[in-house]
Parts: C-alpha cells; sequence; structure tokens
C-alpha cells in the first residue's frame, strides 16, 4: 500500500527538489497513516516506545522527558517519538517502503499536539530533507529561507538556547489537514502551531537523511 501511495510522490518531490512545497493531499494517506499510528499511546505508556515533549523559552527549542501518560501529556504539550519506524509495526511498513521507494536513508518521527498551541515547535532547522505526513487534526506551518551562517551548527538552529532572529517573510504558509503532504528540506527555519485550529493534531515526519556518514545523496537529485 506504501509503495503506491509514494512512488508518484517521488517524482513530485524530484521535481521540487531543494525548494518546500506542499505536495498535494490524499484520503489513502490519511488513512494509512492513521494505521500506522493506532498502537502510538500503548507503545509509549509501556515503555516500548522512547518519547519526549516540546518546551521552549525565548524562541528557541528544547526536549524534555515525557511527565506522565500520553493521554495526560498530548492536551497540553507536543509529544514527539523520535525513530518510532523502529517500534511501531506500522511504520516500519512505512519506512521500508520509503527506502525502497527513494533509495535513500530514511527514519520516521511521530509529532502529536493538542489544539490552542500558539508554538507547537518554534523556528529550527534540521540536519535532513523532511516529507510530513498529516494523519489527523490541522497544523500550521511556517517555512523561512535558511538562517545566516555563523558559530551554530546551520542544521541545528534554533534548539538548545540559541534563537534564530530575523526569519524576514515565509517563503511557504500552510494548514496541512489530514492526507496533507509538505516537503521541508535541511537547513530550511520552519516552525508550527495549533492555535485557532482543530485539533489534536497528529503526523508522521519521514527524514530522509540525505547528507549521512560523510556521504552526499543530496547531489543524486
Amino acid at each position: 500500500m506504501w509503495r503506491q501511495l509514494l512512488q508518484p510522490l517521488c517524482h513530485d518531490l524530484q521535481q521540487t527538489w531543494g525548494r518546500p512545497a506542499v505536495l498535494g493531499r490524499s484520503e489513502a494517506v490519511a488513512a494509512s497513516a492513521l494505521e500506522a499510528l493506532k498502537d502510538l499511546s500503548l507503545f509509549i505508556d509501556s515503555g516500548l516506545l522512547p518519547a519526549g515533549c516540546t518546551g521552549h523559552s525565548n524562541g528557541s527549542w528544547h526536549s524534555r522527558p515525557l511527565p506522565g501518560r500520553f493521554r495526560d501529556v498530548v492536551t497540553k504539550r507536543t509529544i514527539y517519538a523520535n525513530n518510532a519506524g523502529l517500534y511501531l509495526p506500522g511504520l516500519a511498513e512505512f519506512c521500508l517502503a520509503a527506502l525502497k521507494t527513494f533509495q535513500w536513508p530514511c527514519a520516521a518521527n511521530v509529532y502529536a499536539s493538542p489544539a490552542a498551541l500558539e508554538v507547537s515547535v518554534p523556528c529550527h532547522t534540521d540536519r535532513q530533507d523532511v516529507l510530513v505526513f498529516q494523519a489527523t487534526g490541522q497544523k500550521r506551518w511556517q517555512v523561512f529561507h535558511p538562517p545566516d551562517i555563523g558559530d551554530v551548527d546551520p542544521l541545528r538552529r534554533g534548539k538548545d538556547g540559541d534563537v534564530i532572529e530575523h526569519l524576514g517573510d515565509p517563503l511557504l504558509d500552510v494548514v496541512l489537514e489530514p492526507g496533507y503532504m509538505l516537503y521541508v528540506p535541511l537547513g530550511f527555519g520552519h516552525r508550527t502551531s495549533t492555535y485557532g485550529l482543530r485539533g489534536p493534531s497528529w503526523h508522521i515526519t519521514l527524514n530522509l537523511d540525505s547528507v549521512i556518514w560523510g556521504l552526499s545523496y543530496r547531489l543524486r537529485w
């Protein structure tokens, strides 16, 4: 199922590579993403799936241990689980299909946010090209130009005390609905919010490790 859904996405991604873009919407994607996440709370509460929650101070993102059960925390903060494809069988199938389709190293993270968060995650950059698959609810994404190069790792800006200033106007400002797919290139600043939107919001982030192990897979496209 996932191979059939990802194959046309691969072509669209090649066409917009290096530029943030919404890559379409599919009810089948929303249904498949929800199915892959059906045991999320069970795996987190049992300790089988490591998870944390996002925090932010003065515009910088930092991670916190999960202070309680999933159902209690997810009404107040964004919960994330990195590399969830190593633990959830449905996401493992998704990652395998992505690996075969894109032929890139990849991993899947999961984010669950309540409604009414002015800041779900503050502006930051990542060292992966990412594809976002909205499973349920709504989430607003703003994507900005890569920040100026300075003393901080440009692929890890906005984290652990660092603040990205002078963002300028967003290149992309969109509210994702269930089934929407979004591409954010590595190094581009982005932030999310659920304020005034329908929740809860759950999405899968597929990390395409385009620069890893001293190699640059980005040269393929």
